[in-house]
């Protein structure tokens, strides 16, 4: 490094070197040379610690801070936005599932009544009288049971998917 430049009236001086300085530190010092090409002493040396600027460097990227704060709040935004219209679209899919889930139960209990009253007629049926002998009654009783037993596990099981969708 070494370069010249030239003092105004009161003898003050700028120097600007145009080659970058790699990082490090550096000693240095100055003297003047007047029109007769008569030179001073060297100055007192002073201490310049060259460093990068406030950026961060990826090789020969770099990267402010103002940057990376900008770059870092759009993604966290887009993060929450994203979060928001997961966590909508999860309400919007429940609310169908209850809804297809109390459409079904209503299915079932609608089938089962059905069911009941026909077990009721083909057994009335079977001997071609009207009415239910006591021997079909007891079999329609024990069909009628076993329906109820199937429509109450049934129910169940469509009440707890209502409760793991209400969780």
């Amino acid at each position: 490094m070494g370069g010249e430049t030239r003092s105004d009236q009161e003898g003050r001086w700028t120097y600007i070197e145009v080659e970058p300085l790699k990082r490090g530190v550096y000693r240095v010092s100055a003297r003047t040379q007047d029109t007769l090409g008569v030179k001073s002493n060297p100055s007192e040396e002073v201490t310049v610690l060259v460093s990068p600027p406030v950026f961060f460097r990826i090789g020969a990227l770099a990267i402010d801070y103002l940057t990376t704060i900008i770059v870092l709040s759009v993604l966290l935004i887009a993060l929450i936005f994203g979060a928001l219209l997961a966590w909508q679209k999860i309400k919007e899919k429940r609310k169908k599932m209850k809804k297809e889930i109390n459409e079904a139960d209503k299915a079932l209990r609608k089938t089962f009544e059905a069911l009941k009253e026909e077990t009721e007629e083909q057994i009335a049926k079977l001997d071609g009288k009207a009415g239910l002998s006591t021997k079909e009654k007891k079999i329609y009783n024990d069909l009628k049971e076993a329906l109820t037993i199937s429509e109450k596990f049934i129910g169940k099981e469509i009440r707890d998917i209502e409760k793991e969708l209400d969780k």
